[in-house]
């Protein structure tokens, strides 16, 4: 429910998580403001030099000497040889929302939309968010989903 206990194995350890989600010593509670400022600063760059920020400019060298500094495999040259391809989402309808997603060949995106189309079928807000019930179900629907990409 909050950072204090979830999270609080991992996130201390990382000291850019730390200075993510931590505010004078301790974690954020529910309902402080999180400021990712270093995420605004990368994002003003990209708008102003365009995506070789991210794969060729310092954003990628910061990127790779965190990688380095923390057992990371990604390398500058790897940022700088990558080649994104464009693919139309898949999407779901999930309570009157349009849900769009990653498509093959990422599993993730048909996997969101089965496992939502699951959860249609339960009034998930009577078991209430993060109860034995609701856990239960969400896993039920997750193992269903997972095990049709296994076939």
């Amino acid at each position: 429910d909050d950072l204090k206990t979830y999270g609080s194995e991992v996130l201390p350890n990382h000291e850019n998580s730390k200075a993510i989600f931590w505010k004078e010593g301790e974690p954020l509670k529910k309902g402080d403001t999180l400021v990712q400022a270093n995420l605004a600063k990368s994002l003003e760059m990209i708008a102003e030099n365009g995506p070789d920020e991210f794969y060729k400019g310092t954003i990628a060298e910061q990127i790779a000497q965190e990688m380095q500094k923390n057992g990371g495999l990604i390398t500058k040259e790897d940022l700088a040889a990558y080649k994104a391809v464009e693919r139309t989402p898949i999407s779901g309808d999930y309570r009157g929302y349009q849900v769009y997603s990653m498509p093959p060949p990422s599993s993730g995106g048909i996997h969101i939309v089965q496992i939502l189309n699951i959860l249609e079928n339960f009034d998930m807000k009577k078991y209430g968010f993060g109860s034995a019930d609701a856990m239960q179900i969400m896993a039920e629907a997750e193992k269903y989903a997972y095990a049709d990409r296994s076939e």
